[in-house]
């Protein structure tokens, strides 16, 4: 359609004045009346600012804009007439934050990010524990306050939560665009330690039935922040517990046994280290790594054909020491099959079960030491299933 030159002129009038004024940016619609004729019309014009002259020698009022004006579609319309209406997809309608089942149970639901999935379009074993680390730590907010990630009566005696273990089960990786709901839910075990157990759901994309994601369990233990070593849970705060907990409802079931992962050092068959260098961003908010990296560290050493060929499944984590910034941490990875035969007869055995069409790995991190032999950071242990089975 074309536009009449007055009202042309005239957009582009007060599209430089309010471009010059700090009104308009580029890329913003501008709409303008004009009248002449005895004819009134309605403009519709997009505006990209391509320069604005600021002189310290000229007023305010008399800069200049030079503005492009971009045509898209119909750029004009009578004055009663409603402008067009752009056809948009369905905008997911994004879940938030809950205290769900008598306040024990907190629920989340994450929209799975761009930059959460690999060149499959579908999440990976880091999003999964970057998704459970965030709603358990927003679950903390919620029940002791924003920014607060003990309650008060572990921040007063300057105590932590440090997580000792945790085990990820994964049946189904989402893709990109879907949404999972993340639940939460605590029981303390004695007077040093609780545990902690996610379910994930993907609650689907369009409507589409929800379907198992996983579930997770993790076991943490009250730390003394300053001594840096384990301690008690205050009285007060396992009182406090027994209205904020989820009592006997374990998710991967009361059978459920914790084993001592191997040391795979000595082991013949591993892969060569692959090295990493503790980097600011791999830091949290407590002055060390990051779990989620620790994570990220122990895929790194898998071999490219295991990832070509199989799907992680699981993955459990025994962390056994901090690491800081400046560290330089080795990640190895081996065969489960090389351990056995290493250790054939010792006391090492396995939390998951060996099967036909399984491949177990086991993993250390170890940071190097100076004149002394690496410290442990972290072991672990992952299982994977052929894709496609």
């Amino acid at each position: 359609a074309s536009v009449p030159q007055y009202t042309s002129r005239m957009a582009t009038s007060v599209a430089a004045a309010a471009a010059t004024r700090g009104g308009v940016r580029t890329g913003q619609t501008v709409r303008a009346r004009a009248g002449g004729g005895g004819e009134a019309r309605a403009v519709r014009l997009q505006v990209s600012i391509v320069n604005i002259t600021r002189s310290t020698y000229v007023p305010r009022h008399r800069r200049r804009a030079e503005v492009n004006l971009v045509m898209c579609g119909a750029l004009t319309a009578d004055a009663d007439t409603p402008p067009p209406q752009i056809s948009q997809p369905e905008v997911p309608k994004w879940h938030y934050r809950h205290l769900i089942d008598q306040g024990r149970v907190f629920q989340e639901t994450f929209p799975v990010r761009f930059d959460e999935v690999g060149p499959d379009q579908r999440t990976t074993m880091n999003t999964v524990a970057t998704m459970v680390q965030e709603c358990a730590c927003n679950h903390a907010q919620g029940l002791w306050g924003i920014g607060k990630a003990m309650p008060p009566g572990m921040s007063a005696e300057n105590l932590g939560w440090v997580c000792a273990r945790m085990h990820i089960m994964v049946d189904r990786y989402p893709r990109w665009g879907e949404q999972v709901k993340v639940k939460t839910w605590f029981e303390a075990q004695g007077r040093v330690a609780a545990r902690r157990d996610w379910e994930l759901t993907s609650v689907g994309n369009g409507g589409g039935e929800p379907t198992s994601v996983g579930v997770a369990t993790s076991q943490w233990v009250a730390f003394n922040i300053e001594k840096r070593k384990m301690a008690r849970i205050p009285a007060s705060v396992t009182e406090d517990f027994k209205a904020q907990a989820l009592p006997d409802s374990p998710v991967m079931g009361p059978e459920y046994t914790v084993v001592k992962l191997p040391d795979v050092r000595d082991v013949e068959g591993c892969s060569d280290p692959f090295s990493h260098s503790v980097r600011r961003s791999d830091m949290d908010m407590n002055g060390h790594v990051n779990n989620a990296v620790y994570v990220e560290w122990v895929l790194e050493a898998v071999p490219a054909d295991m990832w070509d060929s199989h799907r992680l499944k699981e993955l459990e984590l025994e962390f056994r020491s901090e690491c800081n910034y400046g560290d330089v941490v080795d990640a190895l990875s081996c065969p489960e099959a090389a351990v056995a035969a290493a250790a054939e007869g010792g006391g090492d055995s396995l939390a998951i079960a060996e099967s036909d069409n399984r491949v177990l790995l086991v993993h250390m991190l170890l940071k190097r030491g100076v004149g002394k032999r690496e410290a442990e950071v972290v072991r672990a242990r992952t299982a994977w299933e052929p894709r496609g089975g």
